[in-house]
């Protein structure tokens, strides 16, 4: 469980990045 909340803040974090 934690392990998929951990991929997905870092999923997260790419996304805004190619976002901006």
């Amino acid at each position: 469980m934690f392990n998929k909340f951990r991929v997905l803040r870092a999923r997260n974090l790419v996304v805004r990045h190619y976002q901006e």
